[in-house]
């Protein structure tokens, strides 16, 4: 599933350099994961080469953690779910800001059009 992933990826101009799996048994397990493993998780997904690391499971709870992520591995990191909220908020007109929430609702955050990420 992660080179599919990928694959979706490189179709939008995104280059992916790293990847890793969480290797969960289930949705409802990684549900489970505390903060502690899932900042595991996206240390090892970075990469020197990456501009951004994607974490594209929904069913981590990563929200709380987002600023801290980005403050350790010092570049945004992008989740399924903080994805999706500021695309519904610009399409539907709002203003995507909220501090603490990482580069991705920081004041002026723009979009990229095409980058790469681990």
């Amino acid at each position: 599933m992660t080179a599919v992933f990928a694959g979706f990826l490189a179709e939008a101009g995104v280059t992916t350099v790293h990847t890793v799996s969480a290797d969960a048994a289930s949705d409802r397990a990684l549900a489970t994961w505390d903060g502690r493993r899932i900042t595991d998780l996206a240390v090892a997904a970075d990469h020197d080469d990456a501009q951004a690391v994607l974490v594209p499971e929904t069913a981590l709870h990563t929200t709380p953690l987002l600023a801290e992520l980005e403050d350790r591995l010092g570049k945004p990191v992008l989740t399924a779910t903080a994805v999706t909220v500021r695309d519904a908020l610009e399409q539907a007109g709002a203003a995507p800001e909220c501090a603490g929430l990482g580069a991705l609702f920081a004041r002026n955050a723009r979009r990229p059009r095409s980058s790469s990420a681990s």
